[in-house]
């Protein structure tokens, strides 16, 4: 499909299945494109959980050894073991 079509379909089923508001532009289909993020600005509370789980994937990486030759499902299931093992809640001391 050539990309005027798939512009033509977007818009016309974009303003079918959205509710006039004068106060709102349309929904904009995104775009695949080729650039890069060069920055991610965080607000407190995304910062207080990022920082959190990178410290908790840290703690159960040092506890599993071999963590980088386990599949996926591997790990799931090592992590919910070694969840099981924590105190609740969680306490991370940093």
């Amino acid at each position: 499909m050539s990309g005027e079509k798939d512009e033509v379909l977007a818009s016309h089923f974009s303003h079918k299945m959205s509710v006039p508001d004068p106060g709102r532009l349309p929904p904009i289909v995104p775009r695949l494109t080729n650039s890069t993020i060069k920055e991610v600005i965080l607000g407190t509370d995304e910062r207080t959980f990022v920082g959190r789980v990178s410290r908790m994937w840290n703690i159960f990486n040092t506890c599993i050894p071999n963590i980088r030759e386990i599949n996926t499902q591997g790990v799931k299931m090592a992590a919910h073991k070694w969840r099981g093992m924590q105190p609740t809640p969680l306490t991370l001391v940093t």
